[in-house]
């Protein structure tokens, strides 16, 4: 849900760069957006209920495996 939600918005702010002059709220909403995508990305990857990622199908988290930090990496 998260994910086509995303899509979606991201063609909508398409259309709005394209009819739209450019300006900082543009560059911020873009921003924005790029940052609801990793913590999507980052929620998925996790197969434990986490901090503030909480999975409904997972709700326990696992006390064997220690808390750290979720890490990104662009593809080359």
């Amino acid at each position: 849900w998260a994910r086509r939600s995303l899509a979606h918005l991201s063609r909508e702010l398409e259309i709005l760069k394209r009819d739209a002059a450019p300006g900082y709220e543009m560059m911020e909403l873009e921003n924005i957006l790029g940052c609801a995508r990793l913590m999507v990305e980052c929620a998925t990857l996790r197969n434990e209920s986490r901090g503030l990622h909480f999975d409904s199908d997972l709700p326990q988290t696992d006390p064997k495996r220690p808390a750290r930090d979720s890490v990104l990496r662009k593809a080359a």
